[in-house]
């Protein structure tokens, strides 16, 4: 993959500061999301259960699988037969799949075997358009 220009300062989203020398490097955007290359993959996301984590319907979402997914961490997750983004929370002994949107209810894990985490989530890709 080629690397694209990348300016170092950082931007404020606020008020106007004043333009700087600004260092340009480059980046590799595989290199930056990508820690472990043969066990991260890419799934697009729908629906608005997320969306207080920031991660909305179309959403591209980078997801290690070589990582151990521990308390609080953004899962990719087969529950009950079927893929789930969410965030995963450990109560207690109890594993719960937390949605980031209050109109969405936690789904506690009663048996082992109704979940089965696929990876973490490590990166969100959005692109803009009008």
């Amino acid at each position: 993959m080629e690397t694209i220009p990348f300016i170092q300062d950082i931007i404020p989203c606020g008020f106007p500061s004043p333009a700087a020398d600004q260092s340009e490097e480059s980046i590799n955007l595989q290199e930056y999301l990508v820690r472990h290359k043969t066990s991260t993959l890419c799934v697009r996301c729908s629906g608005d259960s997320m969306n207080g984590a920031h991660i909305i319907d179309g959403d591209i979402l980078v997801v290690d699988r070589q990582i151990r997914a521990k308390d609080g961490d953004i899962v990719l997750a087969v529950y009950d037969g079927a893929f789930v983004i969410k965030r995963l929370r450990l109560r207690g002994g109890m594993a719960v799949l937390h949605a980031e949107n209050p109109a969405y209810r936690d789904i506690p894990i009663l048996r082992e075997e109704e979940l089965s985490i696929s990876g973490v989530v490590v990166g969100v890709v959005r692109k803009y358009e009008k």
